[in-house]
């Protein structure tokens, strides 16, 4: 479990999280909502570790993260995978080698094994036989693809998506919505999403949490969030333009 008991940041006189409470339920998927700038990102860099908090504690199985050493921190990450908003591929390599990467630095599998277990993971996001291929030929869609199996290849606990369906249309966003849907069903892993996507949003959340100002304002099942009245979350979720929200361009 990830816990946030009080967590505050700034950069310079900007307030990003202000005495954030938060708990990421194990084994379910936590989308993350808010507008650009709201401190999504940052939530996702303080639970890696490559932002500490200026105050409060981040908390991993009930450790502190604050006391953990450099060799502990890289343990831990061990425990993550992560899907970057661009995919991230190394684009001078090929598909195995790109699922292959977490695999070969991390461990001491023997090349048989860790090509078992890339084309199981290629499997279990619907792509067979593309080992070969160099992931600067692969469509936006493929390349999410991909990236998926990277990121659950060492078997994560816990799987972080920043932005997982930016830039695809409106039928590859819902075959990667279901991609994540079927992988946690399957993997039991802990997902924590970030997305602008609403339709999307209703439709992988078990919870949702919205940030607004620096504060949590709405930690919810799906269907509370939709049949909330706070304005603020009823104004983001329908993009109307009149509401609490300042408009700017």
């Amino acid at each position: 479990m990830i816990e946030f008991k009080q967590v505050s940041k700034s950069f310079g006189s900007l307030c990003v999280l202000d005495k954030v409470d938060l708990t990421f339920p194990t084994g379910e998927i936590t989308v993350i909502m808010g507008r650009s700038g709201a401190g999504k990102s940052v939530i996702l860099k303080h639970i890696l570790g490559f932002l500490r908090p200026d105050s409060g504690s981040i908390y991993l199985d009930g450790q502190n993260t604050a006391d953990f050493t450099g060799r502990q921190w890289q343990e831990a990450r061990k425990r993550f995978g992560m899907l970057f908003q661009d995919s991230a591929l190394f684009d001078s390599l090929n598909v195995w080698e790109n699922v292959a990467f977490p695999l070969l630095e991390h461990t001491k599998k023997s090349r048989e094994e860790i090509d078992v277990i890339v084309k199981e993971k290629l499997r279990l996001v619907g792509l067979h036989n593309i080992e070969q291929k160099m992931t600067s030929s692969l469509s936006g869609g493929m390349r999410k693809r991909v990236a998926l199996a990277r990121a659950i290849a060492m078997d994560p606990e816990f799987v972080l998506f920043d932005e997982p369906t930016s830039g695809l249309d409106p039928i590859v966003t819902h075959v990667i919505d279901d991609l994540i849907l079927q992988t946690q069903k399957r993997t039991k892993c802990t997902y924590i999403v970030i997305t602008h996507d609403i339709t999307a949003l209703f439709r992988i959340a078990d919870r949702i949490i919205m940030v607004y100002d620096g504060k949590i304002i709405v930690n919810a099942t799906k269907e509370e969030v939709r049949n909330t009245d706070n304005p603020l979350v009823q104004q983001f979720i329908k993009g109307d333009l009149e509401g609490p929200f300042d408009i700017y361009y």
